[in-house]
């Protein structure tokens, strides 16, 4: 199917790919699935995967710092710049789907995960109004067959502010909770910094299309100028 209007709208994408691939065998592949199928639906789209950020792409206001960043995909199209974040968190699963053997390996650390996908929020929200004005929205996503992400609110643990339980919202200074008595509280936070973002996000999981490798859904975090 190709839409005939040129105005990207990933949530159309995901749906659609979703139809046709109910699993991937690793974040790689949900990257290179989901660029392609952006593709099919909007064959003037530009797309790289693992696009490498340097200074040309900020204003000339001295606001790059110079750095390399890797986005996971970035979409040009119509003059627009837009930047998507993926992340593909899986429970075990060892099986055959639509002719395709898969191995997928449990791996765990949720607060970890959360922390990540809040950190590809903002890393999100860092582009926009950048390069001239043609980033005006991008988009962090993660899909995951491991319930705990929407079932565990992370009540009372260190990982609380980075949990996703389904309607929460996001935003604001997001922190571990660590007794500051701890030695390890200070090792643990220079390695994974509070992160403040500058809008509000509220979770809402959507379920993937019936995969026989488990029980997977979505979330996608739309951030705009």
């Amino acid at each position: 199917m190709q839409l005939n209007k040129s105005d990207l709208n990933v949530y159309t994408a995901l749906y659609e790919l979703s139809t046709e691939r109910p699993v991937f065998g690793s974040e790689a592949d949900f990257q290179f699935a989901l660029a392609w199928k952006i593709k099919e639906l909007y064959p003037k789209a530009e797309i790289r995967l693992e696009e490498c950020w340097i200074e040309e792409y900020y204003d000339d206001d001295g606001s790059g710092d110079g750095k390399n960043r890797y986005i996971d995909l970035v979409v040009e199209l119509d003059g627009e710049i837009i930047p998507i974040e993926l992340k593909y968190k899986t429970a075990k699963f060892r099986g055959e789907v639509n002719g395709r053997f898969y191995n997928l390996k449990p791996q765990g650390a949720r607060d970890i995960g959360g922390y990540l996908f809040a950190e590809d929020i903002r890393q999100v929200e860092s582009y926009i109004g950048q390069s001239s004005g043609k980033i005006n929205r991008g988009y962090a996503v993660l899909l995951t067959s491991e319930k705990g992400y929407w079932e565990l609110d992370g009540k009372g643990r260190l990982y609380e502010d980075f949990a996703l339980p389904d309607r929460k919202l996001l935003e604001k200074r997001l922190k571990w909770h660590l007794p500051q008595t701890e030695n390890k509280a200070m090792h643990w936070t220079d390695k994974y910094p509070p992160i403040t973002l500058d809008g509000k996000y509220l979770i809402d999981w959507q379920l993937w299309d019936n995969s026989p490798a488990g029980d997977f859904r979505f979330i996608v975090m739309e951030v705009r100028k």
